[in-house]
Formats: structure tokens, sequence, C-alpha cells
């Protein structure tokens, strides 16, 4: 039961770092002189997570509140991701 809950902590910390993580990359570098085609793409695969984030870029360019919204963005998506695991690894225990 502790390993599962540990697992799944682990495995959920891991996987939101790196979603949200590409998607405020992709938010920060999207204002005209590092804008792309390939920042498009992440920014469409991450949309869920960048949504306020990247109204906030185009209204003005004020980095820290995107990071401050990011983190908080973080903290839910962390939170959720960590109780689709548990409920996943505890089915199997």
């Amino acid at each position: 039961m502790e390993n599962a809950k540990k697992r799944a902590w682990n495995n959920s910390l891991i996987i939101s770092s790196i979603y949200v993580g590409i998607g405020t990359l992709a938010v920060l570098c999207s204002y005209p002189p590092y804008y792309n085609d390939f920042i498009l793409v992440i920014q469409l695969l991450t949309f869920p997570v960048i949504i306020f984030s990247f109204g906030i870029m185009i209204a003005g360019k004020y980095y820290l509140a995107v990071i401050l919204i990011q983190i908080i963005i973080f903290l839910i998506f962390w939170y959720i991701c960590y109780q689709l695991m548990i409920k996943r690894y505890l089915k199997k225990v």
C-alpha cells in the first residue's frame, strides 16, 4: 500500500513536471521574437495547462504572472495525476 502511494507520488510528479514545464516554456517563448511553427505544435499539445497563461502573455509581457499561474496549475495538475494514479495502483494491489 505504501509502495503504491510512493510510486504514484513520484510518477505523478514526473509527469506533471514535464507536461506543465513544456507548456510553460512554450508560453514564455510565444512572444513574437521567438515564435515559430514548433512552438505552435507544443502549445496545441499542452493547451489545457497553458490557456490562462497564454491569455496573460497575449495581453502583455507579464512573465512573473505567467510563472505564478503555471505554478498553481502545476499543483492542481499534480494533484489530479496523483489521484488518478493512486486509484490505478491500488486496483492492482
